[in-house]
């Protein structure tokens, strides 16, 4: 029998692993690090994508026209190093998007704390807040790199 995109007996096995940690049988395994499905390609683990924290108040300003780049730091708590996806969010005192900004954080050695540079553009020339988001976490992720 098929479940939506799961089949009867791993939709169960997905169930029984769940309830298993609900009840506390499962404190080796946090239940934040428990997929209840595979990953998508491209997709990071969310336990991991915790580790990279935004560190300081980001800041932004136009460069030239409607360019726009956005600054600030990211800390991987990690033990790898890694490659550190992040996007920005400009929003009006509405809370509307008025631009968006991405970028990459390359080669974070652990512990490490350093300062990302993200660019894109606005529709707006002023806002009021800039948030930053982890999206992505690549290299040295479930096995794979050597960095």
């Amino acid at each position: 029998m098929t479940i939506g995109a799961y089949t009867r007996r791993s939709w169960m096995t997905r169930v029984a692993i769940v309830g298993w940690l609900a009840c506390g049988v499962g404190a080796v395994v946090a239940p934040s690090e428990v997929w209840a499905r595979a990953p998508r390609p491209g997709e990071t683990n969310p336990a991991l994508l915790r580790k990279m924290q935004l560190s300081g108040a980001p800041s932004a300003h136009l460069t030239v026209g409607t360019q726009v780049r956005v600054t600030g730091y990211v800390r991987n708590t990690d033990n790898k190093q890694h490659d550190v996806y992040l996007a920005a969010a400009l929003l009006d005192a509405r809370g509307h998007i008025v631009g968006r900004a991405t970028g990459l954080a390359d080669n974070v050695k652990p512990g490490a704390r350093v300062q990302y540079s993200l660019t894109g553009s606005s529709t707006a020339p002023s806002w009021q807040r800039v948030t930053v988001t982890v999206t992505r976490v690549t290299e040295n992720v479930a096995g794979e790199g050597t960095d």
